[in-house]
């Protein structure tokens, strides 16, 4: 086996560059995370609730306790969420509105997405399977065809360079 010698200049270029190319692997990693549509639905219904939960409300005029600034706080949660949670809904309506006028697949399509995520009885994949007479691996592929054509709608261009990397 041949020797290889390192100078100290190449140990530290080498180091860097592999640094720069890690950091580069992790924005990546949570730039997809962020944009995880399969994450956003399996939560849908619990965000859905969020918004539903009564917070008390917070007399501003006066100092607040240490408990006020946590509800405070909280109640910022709730608006970023309530915000967000408009623009999925509006997204979803849309999209549902695509698949409803597009051919039987694309039916199909939302109503598993429907199934599994949206609506307030949850489906069972074999359940869903029955119903639309088709088998595990088309249930699988539709749900994933679905994850990224609303990934498209809910976070434009920036999906798309995820999808090509």
């Amino acid at each position: 086996m041949k020797e290889i010698s390192l100078t100290p200049e190449s140990i530290k270029e080498l180091a860097t560059e592999i640094i720069n190319i890690s950091d580069k692997k992790t924005d990546n990693e949570r730039g997809k995370e962020l944009r995880n549509v399969k994450i956003l639905l399996v939560n849908y219904r619990y965000l859905q609730n969020h918004l539903d939960v009564k917070l008390p409300e917070i007399d501003i005029d006066g100092e607040l306790s240490r408990n006020q600034l946590s509800l405070y706080a909280l109640l910022g949660y709730r608006e970023r969420s309530r915000e967000m949670m408009e623009f999925v809904n509006e997204v979803l309506g849309k999209y549902k509105k695509i698949c409803m006028s597009g051919n039987d697949a694309d039916k199909r399509k939302f109503g598993i997405i429907d199934g599994l995520y949206l609506s307030e009885k949850r489906k069972s994949k074999q359940w869903l399977c029955e119903y639309w007479n088709i088998d595990d691996s088309t249930l699988r592929r539709d749900q994933k065809k679905a994850f990224g054509e609303l990934k498209v709608m809910l976070f434009g261009i920036d999906s798309l360079n995820d999808i090509s990397r």
